[in-house]
């Protein structure tokens, strides 16, 4: 299985239920609640989100990797939290095995 479909896998909602996601365009976010850059652009973020999926639809979806220094979902559902973000995140517990910290180099 390529990187893609390890990381669409991996993908859950903030409920911790894994979600599908079937979308032809994968954006990957990597932030976290500590960057003040991440912060300042989590309204910009959520304008583009649902601007281009007003364009792309289903195509299109954004996954959030967090930061390779996050320890736990809960670093994680703080960001998520803090921006109000409704799009689906990769657990600590699989971020290894989907190799989407890989993706960064």
């Amino acid at each position: 299985m390529n990187s893609y479909g390890k990381i669409v896998q991996s993908a859950h909602d903030r409920q911790g239920n894994p979600v599908a996601v079937d979308s032809e365009y994968l954006l990957i976010y990597y932030a976290a609640d500590w960057c003040p850059y991440c912060v300042e652009y989590a309204e910009e973020l959520k304008e583009q989100y649902n601007q281009y999926k007003r364009m792309y639809g289903n195509r299109l979806e954004i996954i959030f990797a967090g930061h390779v220094n996050d320890q736990s979902d809960e670093n994680l559902l703080a960001f998520l939290d803090q921006g109000s973000y409704s799009f689906p995140y990769i657990p600590f517990s699989e971020r290894g095995s989907s190799g989407v910290m890989e993706l960064l180099g």
